[in-house]
């Protein structure tokens, strides 16, 4: 009895694994190696943070559980807000609600003497007339000598504009530039170059050094001149003063 049950119990293992051979063998038949067509579409990194499946024919290949998602659009330049300040709009951009926003607005296009008003370069100035100096003629007749110095006798209103010429050796008594032993001065020079819209204040030289040939041909034009190069204007047109630094060669000397 013992020996039969044994013997059937034999031929139900054998048949079952006999089943279940013929129909794995069914399940593989049916299944296609193409990753694609099973949804295996995706890279790791694509499901990278995610729960994922690995393809069997190509572990190259993924599904990913739940679709990744983008990254959020946090920039908040539009072309708008660019506009209005004159600005263009950067290169980075993303969107959101069906709105392009930007990282950022490229700098002003305004030029260096304008600003932006209501989406508009304005100009600061659009024109600058140079009007005076405080200084006239020609310059050495309008010394006076003391304390070992030539001092020019300031102009009209212009209590600031002046040149203090010292000789550089023995400046001898008479008061007369030829007296100096060396024939060689040192020039300081303020100015106040004035214009119809502002007045330059307080633009010095010093310590130039000049013969007295030189200084003979100075000339309040020189400094005329001087003043209307102050008058700067950008790419579009706009008008400022800046300062700067007299040399020989602006005094023609």
């Amino acid at each position: 009895m013992r020996k039969i049950m044994k013997k059937n119990l034999l031929y139900f293992l054998l048949l079952g694994a006999f089943l279940s051979l013929n129909a794995n063998s069914a399940v593989a038949a049916c299944l296609s190696g193409d990753c694609a067509s099973l949804g295996y579409t995706r890279s790791a990194s694509d499901c990278s943070g995610i729960d994922s499946i690995r393809c069997p024919f190509d572990l190259n290949k993924y599904f990913c559980v739940s679709t990744p998602t983008v990254s959020e659009c946090l920039y908040m330049e539009t072309e708008d807000t660019c506009q209005r300040n004159c600005s263009t709009v950067g290169t980075k951009s993303c969107s959101r609600g069906g709105i392009t926003y930007y990282q950022s607005c490229s700098a002003p296009t305004c030029g260096k003497y304008a600003n932006c008003v209501n989406s508009r370069c304005i100009c600061k100035q659009s024109s600058i007339r140079y009007q005076k100096n405080g200084f006239s003629g020609a310059l050495q007749n309008n010394l006076t000598f003391g304390i070992g110095k030539y001092w020019f006798k300031q102009g009209e209103n212009l209590t600031t504009s002046g040149i203090q010429i010292r000789c550089t050796g023995n400046p001898g008594t008479d008061g007369k530039l030829s007296s100096c032993s060396t024939r060689k001065f040192f020039l300081n020079i303020d100015v106040d170059c004035v214009y119809d819209v502002a007045t330059l204040h307080h633009t010095r030289i010093e310590e130039l050094s000049v013969s007295l040939s030189e200084f003979q041909r100075l000339s309040s034009s020189s400094l005329a001149e001087w003043c209307k190069l102050r008058v700067k204007k950008d790419e579009q047109g706009c008008l400022a003063i800046e300062d700067g630094t007299i040399t020989k060669g602006d005094l023609g000397l």
